[in-house]
C-alpha cells in the first residue's frame, strides 16, 4: 500500500511539474506573439452586419419574345429595314425596339497583332444613327457586346434602354461617347466577364477585354437607375455626367473613372451584395475600422488624404476588395481581402501599408502607381497573379520569397536591372500572356533586399526596393520582448523548483 501511495504522490508531482512547464512556455509565447505582425483582432462579420441581406426581386420581364437576328442601325435609313421597329424617331414618337430576343453564338475574340482582344464588331443591338429611340423588354445573350451605342447618335434626342435582360456577353451595355444623353433603367445583366486575360488595364478601353455589365459615359441628364447586375468581372462603370441611382450589384462591384472626382454626378442608394456602396470622395482624415467597414458591400476611396484603414476583412466578391486612388498620406494596416477579381487596387502616392493579405483572388495587388511609399508585408494565398505593378518610384515593398510579381511595361523599356548586395542582373522585357501586354516577370527566391530600376536614363518610372522575407521564419524578438520572455522563463523555473521542494518536504 505504501508503494502505491508513493507512486500516486510521484504521479501528482509529475502532473504539477508538466503543468508548470506548459504555463512557463505559454507565458513566453504570449510575449512573443504580441510582437507578431500577424496578431490583430479580426472582425466577426456576422456580429458587425447591420442585418441580413434582402435583395430586391429580379425585375419581371415578359416571356413573349420574338426571336430576331442582330440589329444593326449604322445609318438613318437602317431603321426602316426592321419591320418590328415602330415609330419615326421623333421625341414624341421614338423608334421602339420591343419584345424581341436576340441570341448570339458566344463571346468572340479577334487577333490584333499578337494579342487577342474582344471582338467589338459582334453585337446584339448596334445603333450609330440619328433618332430618338427606346429599347425595352428585350432579351439578348451570348454576344461580345449586348447593346452598343456609337458616335453618330444625336445629342438633341432622347435615348432609353429599359427592362432589358442581357446574359453572357463580353459587355452588357456599352457607350463610350459623352456628347448625348442615355437613360438606362430596370435592366437585368448577368455573366459578363473578361476574355483572354486575368487582369486588364481596368482604366483603359473596355473594348480590349470586356468584363463589364454596364460601361457608359453620357452627357448631363444621363442616368443608370434600378438595374441589377450579377456575376460580372466588373458590374458597373459610369463616367462623366451619368447619375447612378438605386442599382443592385451582386458578386461584382463598381468602378469609376479617376477623373470622376472632378465632376458631380448623383451617386445614391446603390448596393453591393445587399449592403450600401461605400464610396468616399474627396473626404480627408477618414478612419475606417472593422465595425464601419462591415456596413458596406464595397469600399472605394478617391481623393481622400490622410486616410486610415485598419483591422478588417472583406470576404464577399465585389470585383475589387479595396480600391484607393489619389489618397495621399494614407495608412493601411491589417486588412484581408478574399474572393475578388482584384484584392487591392492602389493608385496613389505617399501611402504606408502594413500586413495586407489577399486570398483566393485572380489578382492580389494591382498597384497602378505608388510613389514615395512603403508597402510592408504584402501576403498572397491562392492567387493567380500575386502582384501587378505599373509604376513605382522611390518606394519600398516587402513581399514573401518566391512570390511572382509583374511589372507591366507601357513605355517599352528593353530591360530593367535587379541589384542585390551580391549580384546584379539585367532582365529583358517579354510578352506576358496573362495580361496580353509586354513587361517583366520576377520571382525572387532568397530573402534580402533588392533594388529594381530601369537602366535607360530617359525613363524614370521604375525605381523601387523589394524586401524579400520568409513568412514562416521565427520573428526577430525586440529587446523588451526578449526581457519579458526570459523573465517569464525564470519565474516558471522558480515556481517549478518550489513545487519540487515542497513535495520533498511532505514526503
Amino acid at each position: 500500500m505504501k508503494t502505491r501511495l508513493n507512486g500516486f504522490k510521484k504521479f501528482k508531482t509529475t502532473k504539477i511539474c508538466v503543468l508548470a512547464i506548459c504555463l512557463t512556455f505559454f507565458t513566453g509565447y504570449l510575449f512573443l506573439d504580441l510582437g507578431s505582425l500577424e496578431h490583430f483582432n479580426k472582425p466577426t462579420n456576422d456580429a458587425d452586419y447591420l442585418g441580413e441581406y434582402e435583395y430586391k426581386e429580379r425585375i419581371p420581364l415578359t416571356s413573349a419574345y420574338t426571336l430576331v437576328d442582330p440589329i444593326n442601325i449604322s445609318s438613318h435609313d437602317d431603321w426602316g429595314l426592321y419591320p418590328f421597329i415602330t415609330g419615326n424617331g421623333s421625341d414624341v414618337n421614338p423608334y421602339i425596339i420591343e419584345n424581341v430576343e436576340i441570341e448570339g453564338n458566344g463571346v468572340k475574340t479577334m487577333k490584333v497583332g499578337d494579342r487577342n482582344y474582344l471582338n467589338y464588331t459582334d453585337r446584339g443591338i448596334y445603333i450609330n444613327a440619328n433618332g430618338s429611340f427606346i429599347i425595352k423588354n428585350c432579351k439578348i445573350s451570348s454576344f461580345s457586346l449586348g447593346i452598343s451605342l456609337d458616335i453618330y447618335i444625336s445629342p438633341e434626342h432622347n435615348h432609353t434602354i429599359e427592362e432589358v435582360e442581357i446574359d453572357n456577353c463580353g459587355i452588357g451595355i456599352y457607350n463610350y461617347w459623352s456628347h448625348f444623353r442615355v437613360n438606362i433603367s430596370k435592366c437585368n445583366i448577368t455573366n459578363c466577364n473578361w476574355v483572354t486575360v486575368k487582369v486588364p488595364d481596368v482604366f483603359g478601353s473596355p473594348l480590349f477585354y470586356g468584363g463589364f455589365g454596364i460601361w457608359v459615359k453620357g452627357d448631363t441628364g444621363s442616368i443608370i437607375e434600378s438595374c441589377r447586375v450579377e456575376n460580372c468581372s466588373i458590374g458597373l462603370f459610369g463616367g462623366y455626367e451619368v447619375d447612378i441611382i438605386g442599382n443592385q450589384l451582386i458578386n461584382c462591384g463598381f468602378l469609376f473613372d479617376i477623373q470622376f472626382m472632378y465632376v458631380y454626378e448623383v451617386i445614391l442608394d446603390n448596393t453591393v451584395n445587399g449592403k450600401p456602396l461605400g464610396l468616399f470622395l474627396l473626404t480627408d482624415d477618414l478612419v475606417i475600422t472593422s465595425q464601419q467597414a462591415s456596413q458596406y458591400g464595397q469600399l472605394i476611396f478617391q481623393g481622400c488624404s490622410n486616410l486610415g484603414l485598419s483591422n478588417f476583412q472583406i470576404t464577399e466578391a465585389c470585383s475589387f476588395g479595396l480600391m484607393i486612388t489619389s489618397c495621399s498620406n494614407s495608412i493601411l494596416q491589417n486588412i484581408v481581402c478574399e474572393n475578388q477579381k482584384i484584392g487591392f487596387l492602389i493608385n496613389t502616392d505617399y501611402i504606408t501599408a502594413n500586413n495586407l493579405h489577399t486570398k483566393n483572388c485572380d489578382v492580389g495587388f494591382l498597384i497602378g502607381r505608388a510613389r514615395h511609399s512603403t508597402l510592408n508585408r504584402l501576403l498572397t494565398d491562392s492567387t493567380d497573379i500575386p502582384i501587378y505593378i505599373n509604376e513605382l518610384l522611390d518606394t519600398t515593398i516587402q513581399i514573401e520569397k518566391s512570390t511572382w510579381f509583374y511589372i507591366i511595361d507601357f513605355l517599352a523599356l528593353p530591360e530593367i536591372q535587379i541589384n542585390s548586395s551580391i549580384s546584379s542582373v539585367n532582365l529583358p522585357r517579354i510578352n506576358l500572356t496573362a495580361f496580353e501586354l509586354e513587361g517583366f516577370a520576377i520571382q525572387l527566391n532568397h530573402t534580402g533586399t533588392y533594388l529594381i530600376n530601369d537602366i535607360d536614363p530617359h525613363f524614370t518610372y521604375i525605381y523601387f526596393t523589394v524586401v524579400i522575407f520568409d513568412r514562416y521564419a521565427l520573428p526577430a524578438i525586440p529587446g523588451f520582448l526578449l526581457i519579458g520572455f526570459y523573465t517569464a522563463l525564470l519565474l516558471g523555473i522558480i515556481a517549478l523548483t518550489f513545487v519540487i521542494q515542497y513535495k520533498k518536504r511532505r514526503v
